[in-house]
């Protein structure tokens, strides 16, 4: 048990042996988003467990806010999706339901002041995954980015006036 977790503590020392050399570039999380813009594992490694506690922080209050169990989802799967630090590109099948979701969302919240950048974004969630393996060249995995950029979005909606969906009844 103390061999399993020396590794675990010290997975800097292994993981590039048990991953391709080309596998940040078919990821699609905060470990493999640092991974392509720094190019030491123990900086990445500091900056991956920063910026999945700032995304769960932000998920858990989007959890517990009176936002929609369909919004609510949706964030816990691309935070989920974020933090996951192997999560290849075949994985992100995972994501469909929470695109669905919010697409959804939208379509019932035409007024919302969100609603045009989150259509954009899911766009571009739905799009950029296919372009990851350029991020050869520029160092830089955009899908991470606009994952972020939906789960920020959906912590901006949880405000005290945001309007429910007309189908939607707040919970007492």
């Amino acid at each position: 048990m103390h061999s399993y977790t020396e590794m675990l503590l010290h997975t800097s020392r292994w993981i590039d042996t048990a991953e391709l050399s080309l596998a940040p570039m078919q990821m699609h999380s905060l470990r493999s988003f640092w991974t392509l813009l720094i190019p030491s594992p123990t900086v990445v490694l500091a900056l991956y467990i920063l910026s999945s506690i700032f995304v769960i922080a932000m998920t858990a209050t989007i959890w517990k806010s009176r936002l929609s169990l369909a919004l609510k989802f949706s964030a816990l799967t691309f935070a989920t999706v974020l933090a996951n630090p192997h999560l290849f590109v075949y994985d992100l099948l995972v994501l469909a339901p929470a695109l669905l979701l919010i697409t959804d969302w939208t379509l019932s919240n035409e007024d919302s002041p969100s609603t045009p950048p989150l259509r954009v974004l899911l766009y571009l969630a739905f799009i950029l995954p296919l372009f990851g393996p350029t991020s050869r060249w520029t160092h830089v995995q955009l899908s991470v980015i606009v994952f972020v950029a939906i789960v920020w979005l959906l912590h901006c909606l949880k405000t005290p006036g945001h309007r429910l969906a007309s189908n939607e009844r707040p919970v007492v």
